[in-house]
């Protein structure tokens, strides 16, 4: 009867068939004690399927990582709402002193008024005292 020992490159390959699987045995052994810790867990036995896990992914890259994320929307929103309401303050400016050009153009003691108040003129008789409230 022949032995292994007598081909010695058979032999050899076993050898290196069985150190390779010395090697990777306690592998496969934490790959076994993961698997069941796996089938323990119901929410990781939930994500083990392989759609909801493509799912959670692509729910994920679209809500932080992309250009367009959930979040760079909401910033662009507020900064939308922002932006509206600064236009509604300087179209009021705007129709304020649309109002006021009508109202200097149209009636000269409305000028007088403007000019006194806001450039401090003043008549060649008059005196004009400024008084700061500190």
């Amino acid at each position: 009867m022949y032995k292994i020992k007598d081909f010695p490159d058979l032999y050899s390959e076993v050898n290196e068939i069985s150190c390779v699987f010395y090697i990777f045995a306690p592998k496969i052994e934490c790959m076994n004690k993961f698997q069941q810790y796996i089938q323990r867990n119901p929410v990781l036995r939930f994500l083990k399927n392989k759609y909801i896990l493509v799912i959670l992914i692509a729910f994920f890259w679209l809500a932080f990582l992309d250009k367009y994320s959930i979040l760079s929307q909401i910033k662009m929103s507020k900064t939308i709402e922002r932006l509206k309401a600064d236009k509604q303050f300087y179209i009021q400016g705007a129709e304020d002193t649309d109002y006021e050009i009508e109202k200097l153009t149209t009636d000269p003691s409305e000028l007088e008024k403007y000019a006194r108040e806001k450039y401090w003129l003043k008549r060649n008789n008059e005196d004009l005292f400024i008084i700061v409230d500190e």
